[in-house]
């Protein structure tokens, strides 16, 4: 029985010993396959860790080349605008010695000598052949439009464009119910009504008109040009505005 017994606890501590070692075995196997994954999963946060710094850096950089990027289209456009506006001045600057006439209708037998001439006799303006250097119809800006051409008289001296631009002005004045119009020029029956204005750049005439159209919308009474400049006045008593970009009408 002893002999028996014997065998029975020993057969049951080796029993006992071989589950205690497969558990742990298996338990160690666990934890080891789990450290394993938890290296994988450190290298793989320090590979993101430096990627991510990376792309910061990355960013960094392009938004600093952004700024400077910025910083000199700025200047570009404060450059190309300062040389807009000085061809725009040369270009101004080329016909200030021209006067414009608008609303005279286009005929192929047309005298433009002549017709300042007329223009010159009906307001009374002293008038020389030598004074008058050229005479021309203007191209149209827009191809669609049916009103007729412009004419373009270019005159001797920038006194003689003045004297005439006053003496209209003053003719209009004096004649309210018969201001200056195309039977004054020779065209019996006619009063459609002829202006005389500054000749300007093509510039400035987008200009001029783009003003007229926002003054008008926002209840400016004058509009006028004077040495190739614009000028707004919203009332009799208000100061006069100039107007010298588009930027300028925002402001008005």
């Amino acid at each position: 029985m002893n002999i028996i017994r014997r065998e029975i606890q020993q057969s049951v501590t080796e029993a006992i010993e071989s589950a205690v070692k497969m558990f742990f075995s298996k338990e160690f196997d666990e934890i080891k396959s789990e450290l394993a994954t938890l290296q994988e999963i450190r290298k793989s946060m320090e590979f993101l860790s430096s990627q991510y710094d990376r792309v910061n850096s990355d960013i960094k950089y392009l938004q600093d080349r952004l700024t400077l990027v910025t910083i000199e289209k700025l200047m570009l456009s404060s450059q190309v605008l300062d040389m807009s506006d000085r061809l725009n001045l040369m270009e101004q600057h080329s016909p200030e010695t021209n006067i414009e006439i608008n609303g005279v209708k286009e005929n192929k037998s047309d005298n433009l000598l002549s017709l300042a001439k007329q223009l010159c006799s009906t307001i009374s303006v002293p008038f020389m052949d030598a004074e008058v250097l050229s005479g021309a119809r203007a191209s149209k800006m827009n191809d669609k439009n049916d009103r007729p051409r412009s004419i373009i008289i270019k005159l001797q001296s920038v006194k003689k464009r003045d004297e005439i631009f006053a003496t209209v002005s003053s003719f209009n004045k004096k004649n309210t119910l018969d201001k200056l119009n195309y039977s004054h020029l020779g065209y019996a029956g006619n009063k459609s009504p002829v202006y005389v204005s500054e000749h300007l750049s093509s510039h400035n005439k987008k200009l001029h008109a783009s003003t007229r159209n926002i003054a008008r919308e926002k209840g400016y009474k004058y509009v006028w040009i004077r040495n190739g400049r614009i000028f707004v006045r919203k009332e009799d008593h208000t100061p006069a505005k100039q107007i010298k970009c588009y930027d300028s009408l925002n402001n008005l």
